[in-house]
């Protein structure tokens, strides 16, 4: 059973829907509506305002603009010229305060996510319920007020901290300071979610706030925070993840992306879409749709590989699965196009596409396979297992077990068993500090390629200018000079004219 958003409830009238909205004086006739007096009596009102908090997630991830903050990375770019500016915005690092995108589709949809889930967190003890109820409640809202928030300051920065109803003129706080938030947030997410849910496996457990926990401490040891310290939390909580948890590597790299698969041993927090569920509104249908080629099977073209990414990819069953190569024409009778001849000339991502590699362009009317019930993943176990290998090698833990992590992650992307050492694909012994740290990133950027992973380490590592600079020749090219201004996207302007408090990002 998925999460059920049909009962988003009449309930968020009485939430502030954006940070900085003008606010305008009306009358109106009180009676009848909701307050959390009112609304927050029973157990089933507290879970019909938690379910709302996933909704504005969703929202920011049904669509593939979600990628546009990290089209700097090169595992990623978009097509020269049509509706696509906004990507194009990012891919070639000349942003503008006027992203329409980036804030209606990003921003706001984060910033209702936070209200929502201070909503929950600020009601609802009152509810009469069980504490365990309650408790599990208020876990998924400040996991997931904790997760808009990493969102949102990776985006830009230092942004306001709203932990009731927004007046509108508020001013943007520290980073540090976010940051403060969003532990304090996941220490009560970790203590009260539980380890799974049974028959609602969209919800967040403790294993996703114990990985969020392990993200927010690995980025905060690199830039903007640079506080080494922190891997040894990493080391810890990813640790905790890998070693106590029920997650676990599925032994093909394809079977991760097979919609029949959703909610596998791997997957530790996905986004659930339900394609034909009546009572479920959410399809993930641009997401995949957007990055099929346009001229050749009828799709968007929002976002593809970069070449260079592409020919740098390690061969083997990893790059087989994340890439698609070869389309069929439908204007040709299907015939066979390779990317190389195609009109964008660059090879698409598959893990989006609807069904993987096991699906294709088949009918008369490719444009009926846009709607896709595939999940989204947030966090997956070999995401975990990276982490876990970066931060033990960063903290002075376990390099035994940071060599296991990893070459589990390189023997499933050869195709081969996972826990049988073999020296064609294993680590070389004796890496350790920077070498094996850069050979981790790398395998990230393989392993995650896509998943808006790429960038976000490229940053915190501070070797944006060092990998842009290797871009092929073919690619869009870069309009501005990249520096750390560049690291961060420029607040939309539509908001500082609402709310002038929210001081321009340098640079913009």
């Amino acid at each position: 059973m998925k999460i059920k958003l049909y009962k988003y409830c009449s309930y968020l009238a009485i939430c502030s829907l954006t940070l900085v909205l003008a606010c305008e004086d009306l009358e109106e006739d009180p009676t009848g509506i909701l307050t959390p007096s009112t609304f927050f009596q029973s157990e089933s009102d507290l879970d019909a305002a938690v379910v709302a908090v996933y909704k504005p997630l969703m929202d920011a991830y049904i669509n593939s603009q979600r990628q546009i903050p990290t089209m700097g990375g090169d595992d990623v770019t978009t097509q020269p010229g049509g509706n696509k500016q906004d990507f194009r915005d990012f891919d070639q690092f000349n942003v503008s305060s006027a992203n329409n995108w980036l804030n209606g589709l990003i921003w706001r949809p984060y910033w209702r996510q936070i209200f929502h889930a201070n909503a929950v967190i600020n009601n609802y003890e009152q509810v009469n319920g069980s504490d365990e109820f309650k408790n599990q409640a208020a876990g998924q809202a400040y996991f997931l007020r904790a997760l808009a928030y990493f969102n949102i300051v990776r985006i830009w920065g230092g942004v306001p901290i709203v932990t009731d109803i927004a007046s509108g003129e508020e001013s943007r706080a520290s980073t540090q300071e976010v940051y403060d938030l969003i532990y304090q947030d996941l220490a009560f997410a970790e203590n009260n979610l539980p380890n799974s849910w049974p028959g609602e496996p969209g919800r967040a457990t403790k294993w996703a706030a114990k990985s969020l926990i392990a993200q927010v401490a690995i980025t905060n040891a690199g830039w903007p925070l640079k506080d080494p310290s922190k891997y040894t939390l990493a080391a810890t909580k990813a640790g905790e993840v890998v070693n106590n948890s029920q997650h676990a590597l599925l032994p093909n790299f394809l079977d991760v992306w097979l919609p029949e698969n959703d909610n596998n041993a791997e997957s530790i927090f996905a986004l659930e879409f339900c394609q034909g569920c009546a009572e479920w509104t959410f399809d993930q249908s641009w997401g995949g749709w957007a990055t099929v080629p346009e001229q050749e099977e009828g799709g968007w073209d929002d976002w593809y590989a970069e070449k260079q990414f592409f020919f740098d990819f390690p061969e083997g069953l990893r790059k087989d699965v994340t890439f698609y190569t070869e389309f069929k024409d439908i204007n040709n009778g299907g015939a066979i196009v390779s990317w190389e001849n195609s009109v964008r000339a660059h090879p698409y991502y598959n893990k989006y596409r609807a069904g993987g590699i096991a699906a294709g362009i088949d009918d008369a009317n490719p444009r009926s396979k846009a709607l896709s019930g595939k999940n989204i993943y947030i966090f997956r176990f070999a995401d975990v297992l990276l982490m876990y290998a970066e931060a033990l090698n960063m903290s002075g833990g376990s390099m035994t077990e940071a060599y296991s992590a990893v070459n589990q992650i390189r023997r499933r992307a050869a195709g081969l068993p996972l826990n049988t050492p073999n020296p064609s694909v294993d680590l070389p012994p004796g890496l350790q500090g920077q070498v094996f740290h850069d050979t981790v990133i790398d395998e990230r950027a393989w392993e995650l390629a896509g998943e808006l992973s790429r960038w976000n380490d490229m940053v915190r590592n501070e070797i944006v200018q060092e990998v842009v600079s290797k871009r092929h020749p073919d690619e869009l090219p870069i309009i501005t000079t990249i520096n750390e201004d560049k690291y961060l996207a420029p607040i939309p302007a539509s908001e500082i004219d609402l709310n002038p408090n929210l001081v321009q990002n340098p640079g913009y």
